[in-house]
């Protein structure tokens, strides 16, 4: 049995043995879940400054080489860090048993897949390992950093799986993707609040749509204190109107006035 390394709506580490790691104290865990965002290592003068918020002195060097061998001792396993020169790394057999690391390759598989059913198949693995924030409770500036970066790529992959299912003519499907990134980050893009509305209007009828543009435009408002684009305001009084604005969408779904 590997390593299993749990981040993303988890934080446990399970060892060879089945047994969960058992860090000595809360800096050594921290560091663990810090180099794990770092697959190519990171400095050591960074991960003093960043990690331990201190300068680099002699202190500060025998705390880094203290945690990193209390690191080791709670994962059993002297070559799970890797000190490299100047730089700190978590070991490859460490890194790729983790759900992040699962998680980017799904991704960057489904960005070079060469079908629809492919490119969904990864997609869809990426969301359901990404289905938490990144090591929930830990309480880190960094660590913070990193669950915004996660969410922006979890609402990337929620995308793409409304583009294929749109491709695909899933209308349903594409209305709970396009919701679900949107849901992450309101204001991720408007393209893609015309794609709801759109989608919305073909599946649910019009007043589902607006009910859709009204919390966007109250979003709009209270984050960035803006209006929508004219083309959104267009597309909205076409979908008032109960025009169909999905050419692609099948007979049976079509819009319907308000």
């Amino acid at each position: 049995m590997a390593f299993q390394v749990r981040a993303l709506g988890e934080r446990e580490v399970i060892l060879p043995d089945g047994k969960k790691a058992v860090f000595p104290v809360r800096t050594a865990e921290n560091l663990f879940w810090y180099l794990l965002l770092f697959p190519e290592g990171r400095a050591k003068d960074l991960v003093i400054s960043e990690f331990l918020d201190s300068d680099v002195t002699t202190k500060s060097l025998t705390l880094l080489r203290v945690t990193v061998h209390r690191v080791r001792r709670a994962l059993g396993d002297d070559s799970a860090i890797l000190s490299q020169g100047d730089r700190l790394a978590l070991a490859p057999h460490v890194l790729e048993a983790s759900d992040t690391h699962v998680f980017s390759e799904a991704l960057s598989e489904a960005r070079l897949a060469s079908s629809p059913e492919d490119r969904m198949s990864r997609l869809e693995l990426a969301t359901k390992l990404a289905a938490g924030p990144f090591v929930p409770g830990l309480d880190a500036e960094w660590a913070d950093e990193a669950r915004r970066e996660f969410d922006a790529a979890r609402a990337e992959a929620r995308l793409g799986l409304a583009a294929v299912a749109c491709e695909m003519r899933r209308c349903s499907d594409s209305v709970d993707h396009l919701s679900a990134a949107i849901a992450v980050d309101p204001l991720i893009g408007e393209e893609h609040e015309q794609q709801l509305l759109i989608c919305l209007t073909t599946t649910r009828g019009s007043s589902c749509a607006v009910d859709a543009y009204r919390q966007y435009v109250k979003a709009l408002r209270d984050e960035i204190d803006e209006a929508p684009a004219p083309e959104t305001d267009h597309l909205i009084t076409r979908i008032r109107s109960g025009e169909a604005v999905c050419d692609a969408a099948p007979e049976s779904l079509r819009a319907r006035p308000l």
